[in-house]
C-alpha cells in the first residue's frame, strides 16, 4: 500500500517513520530511505526490542533523496507475499512537487506506472511530507490512507490556555478521501527512537536549501515560583486531558 504522513516541522511524522521502519526491519523487510539512520544504533535497538539480527544489507540509504524518488523501478527488489518491502521517501514534495506537473509527466512517468503497480511486486510506499496538497495529484492520488500528525505539546487546551503535558503525538488515520476519520492515536515520544536518526541531515545534502545559514543562542530564562506552581498543576488537573479530547474531537481537519 502507499501512505502519506504528512504534518508540520517538529509534528511527529519522521518519528513514527522511524519507528515503524524498525519494526518493519525486525519483520524482516528490506526497507529503502532517505532518512538519515544510524544503522548500528537501529540493529541494537531492533534486537533489543524483538531479539531480531537486521542483516546489514536491510537497510539501504539514499544521501541523495533523487536517486530513490526518480528510479525505483530499477532500485527496489521484488518483495514477498509473507513479507513485503518498504520504502520511506521523507519530504517527497521536493521531488513530487505539485507545481511541476511538466517534470512530473516527463522525467518521473516510468516511476509513476511501477507504483500504479507496486503491490503486484510486494512494495509499501510511505511519502512523508508537510502537506499531502504540495504532492503532485498524480502520486497523491495513489495513496490509499493518509496519516496526520500533531505535536499536542504545542496545542492549548480549551478553556485553560495550557499546553498539553504530556510528550505525545497525536495520530489522526484518514481514508483516500482526505476527509474521513479512521482512527486516532497518542503517540508517546521515546528519547530511544529520537537517538536513532537525524531529521535534519537531509537538508545539509541540498545545498540551495542552506545557502544562509545562521546561528541562534537561545538564552534560558529562570522560571518563576508561579510558573512552576501553574505547571504541575497542569499535569496533576486530569480535566485538561479530557477537556484535549473534547477539543480534538470537534476540531475539523
Amino acid at each position: 500500500m502507499i501512505h502519506v504522513y504528512e504534518g508540520r516541522p517538529g509534528g511527529g511524522k519522521s518519528y513514527r517513520a522511524v519507528e515503524n521502519i524498525c519494526k518493519d526491519l525486525a519483520a524482516g523487510s528490506i526497507v529503502h530511505t532517505n532518512i538519515f539512520l544510524y544503522p548500528e544504533k537501529v540493529r541494537a535497538y531492533v534486537f533489543d526490542r524483538w531479539g531480531v539480527e537486521v542483516p546489514p544489507d536491510s537497510l539501504v540509504y539514499y544521501e541523495d533523496g533523487s536517486k530513490l524518488a526518480h528510479d525505483m523501478p530499477s532500485l527496489i527488489p521484488r518483495g514477498t507475499r509473507a513479507c513485503t518491502n518498504k520504502i520511506y521517501l521523507d519530504e517527497a514534495h521536493i521531488w513530487y512537487n505539485s507545481r511541476d506537473w511538466k517534470t512530473t509527466h516527463e522525467l518521473l512517468k516510468r516511476n509513476l506506472v511501477w507504483l500504479t503497480q507496486h503491490r503486484k511486486f510486494f512494495v509499501d510506499v510511505v511519502f512523508i511530507t508537510q502537506d499531502a496538497a504540495n504532492i503532485d495529484a498524480q502520486f497523491r492520488r495513489l495513496a490509499q490512507s493518509y496519516y496526520r500528525f500533531r505535536d499536542l505539546q504545542k496545542m492549548k487546551a480549551p478553556g485553560f490556555g495550557q499546553v498539553y503535558p504530556l510528550p505525545h503525538t497525536l495520530e489522526i488515520l484518514v481514508d483516500y478521501d482526505g476527509k474521513t476519520v479512521m482512527d486516532r492515536t497518542f503517540v508517546p515520544r521515546k528519547k530511544e527512537i529520537f537517538d536513532l536518526y537525524e531529521s535534519e541531515q537531509l537538508l545539509m545534502n541540498h545545498d540551495f536549501l542552506i545557502e544562509n545559514k545562521t546561528s541562534k543562542v537561545v538564552k534560558n530564562k529562570k522560571k518563576t515560583t508561579a510558573i512552576l506552581v501553574r505547571k504541575t498543576l497542569e499535569v496533576s488537573l486530569t480535566v485538561v486531558l479530557f477537556g484535549m479530547l473534547i477539543y480534538l474531537g470537534k476540531q475539523s481537519l
